[in-house]
């Protein structure tokens, strides 16, 4: 029957286990998923912010020709009936709304044939025909056409690219009278996306609503203004307005989690690819560690119900002896080795205990905090083994000047010690603290290359009645900043928290 329920325990905690790393998978994934969301939302603000911006300047340039269009036909006192642009067109206050924006290349007026009538950069031609182009005919032929973005090309003057935005400029009965384009650097989509932590193998891409990729970070050899509608990830970006699933890349065959939206009611589409080996990594290396615990657990499980009937006895009177080793071991752990005094671990405790007692009782629990003054010349001076006589004559100090039963004495780290004072208010503690200062110089240690020749101490005292939502942690703060003022201050005093 032992033997059996030795099998059958094994089996029930590697089950639990089992469930405990499944739990951890789907929490990474979770979070994942809740990461690329958040990337999704903040980039795709932004992006949308930029292109909205950059709309505005183009309906205001083409809000400017329609005024400047009627001003024309008021002094002219006809209307010459052909939707011909005003000419000539002021470059300066034509393209003012589009001064303030950022990453934004040059600005062009074309009128109705497709000619350049206007531009922000005089070094654009102006006499280029661009009656031919896709943005152009649509726009043409297609009065609600509304904004249009191009594929990304080439910047013939910098090493970038550049994508168009374009805007109908039409006369005041609604005819086509030309169009008005502006360049985007992709330098702004860099900008914001190469500078986005996603994880090793991972990326974020903008694609044009047609499947055609605008920016890919990192770029990874990919180009702007690469082709890739057929691509099965791609045609599904396409096909639906937001979703999350798992794919493999075309690019690079790297399968990856796939969250994406479009942006608004714009012909673009971000998403953020996060690699699924990148999302398990850690997984699998808790994974594999659990797994091998539980083994050697179970193996040793087994093994000791193997041969728990020959030495139950003997267990239990090794039981007795760990569990005596085990409270003498934390004794130990919880006391300095040096002075005799307990260590950081003790106070900590101690003092988070001492807390929640004092906040139900509302009474004050007050700390000293001692740092010995210019240590370090002393040791560099005296040596160590002098040093070490001066902090365990410190410790004795700490001793004869508190409550043995009910205050503790620590050392904090290094020539730093700390006095625990429950229920004493800061009246009480700075008289502790004056005490110690006066057993110290009991001592007289000399101190050849402190200012005074002898060993002094510099104290901050703090006192507070523990609040409800707070921790030991203000207290310890407060002690700590007032020793520190006491060694501003000068060293050899004693100074008090607020």
């Amino acid at each position: 029957m032992t033997l059996w329920l030795g099998l059958l325990l094994p089996l029930c905690f590697a089950a639990l286990c089992a469930i405990q790393v499944w739990e951890l998978r789907r929490d990474a994934w979770q979070k994942a998923e809740r990461n690329a969301q958040n990337l999704l939302a903040i980039a795709g603000r932004d992006i949308l912010r930029q292109v909205e911006l950059y709309d505005r300047a183009l309906q205001a340039v083409a809000a400017n020709l329609s005024d400047q269009r009627a001003d024309q036909k008021a002094d002219q006192g006809a209307d010459r009936g052909d939707g011909a642009l005003p000419r000539p067109l002021p470059r300066q206050l034509l393209f003012a709304p589009a001064a303030a924006t950022t990453h934004l290349g040059s600005m062009v007026v074309m009128d109705a044939s497709g000619e350049i009538v206007a531009s922000s950069d005089p070094a654009v031609g102006s006499r280029r025909d661009f009656s031919g182009h896709r943005f152009f005919l649509r726009h043409a032929g297609d009065p609600s056409a509304g904004l249009q973005i191009s594929h990304p090309f080439p910047d013939r003057y910098q090493q970038d690219h550049l994508i168009a935005l374009s805007r109908r400029i039409p006369t005041a009965d609604g005819r086509f009278a030309g169009v008005v384009v502006g360049t985007l650097r992709l330098a702004y989509l860099r900008e914001l996306l190469d500078g986005m932590e996603i994880g090793r193998a991972s990326t974020i891409n903008l694609f044009a609503a047609d499947g055609t990729l605008i920016y890919r970070s990192p770029a990874g050899g990919a180009q702007p203004g690469l082709d890739l509608s057929r691509a099965p990830t791609v045609r599904r970006f396409m096909a639906e307005p937001r979703g999350v699933f798992t794919g493999t890349a075309a690019i690079d065959e790297v399968e990856r989690l796939y969250s994406f939206t479009r942006l608004g009611d714009r012909p673009l589409i971000l998403n953020v690819a996060v690699s699924t080996d990148e999302i398990l990594r850690g997984w699998r290396e808790h994974a594999a560690w659990i797994g091998l615990a539980v083994g050697l657990l179970s193996l040793i499980m087994l093994a000791l119900l193997l041969r728990l009937r020959q030495e139950l006895r003997l267990r239990r009177a090794a039981e007795a002896v760990a569990l005596a080793e085990g409270a003498r071991l934390a004794e130990l752990s919880e006391t300095d080795g040096l002075t005799g005094l307990g260590n950081r671990r003790r106070l900590d405790r101690l003092m988070a205990l001492e807390w929640a007692r004092l906040q139900r009782q509302a009474q004050p629990l007050a700390m000293i905090m001692i740092d010995i003054d210019h240590f370090k010349a002393f040791n560099d001076s005296q040596g160590h083994p002098a040093g070490d006589a001066v902090l365990r004559g410190m410790a004795d100090c700490l001793r004869a000047a508190i409550r043995p039963d009910v205050d503790l004495a620590a050392r904090y780290g290094g020539e730093e010690f700390a006095v625990l004072l429950p229920e004493m208010p800061l009246e009480g503690a700075l008289r502790i603290a004056s005490r110690i200062q006066s057993q110290l110089a009991r001592l007289d240690l000399p101190h050849p290359a402190a200012p005074g020749g002898r060993v002094t101490v510099s104290l901050g005292v703090a006192a507070r009645i523990p609040a409800p939502g707070t921790s030991a942690e203000m207290l310890l703060r407060a002690a700590d900043a007032a020793l520190y003022e006491a060694k501003h201050l000068g060293r050899d005093r004693i100074a008090a928290a607020a």
